[in-house]
């Protein structure tokens, strides 16, 4: 890292378990994490990392 870069590792504050409506297989959900920073600066990367895996799915390769 750069002189002045930081990381930061930020929680939900509360869970978020997936629910598609009308029995679809897509639930898309805009989620605010606030890092609670104190002026400004640039977010330069971002990992999102789910804390249970079972709710998590991923593309297929088609």
């Amino acid at each position: 890292m750069r002189t002045g870069e930081r990381f930061l590792n930020l929680t939900m504050p509360e869970s978020y378990t997936p629910s598609a409506p009308n029995g679809g297989t897509d639930d898309y959900r805009c989620l605010l994490v606030d890092p609670h920073v104190t002026r400004s600066m640039f977010l330069t990367g971002a990992l999102f990392q789910p804390q249970n895996a079972n709710s998590c799915t991923t593309p297929s390769s088609r």
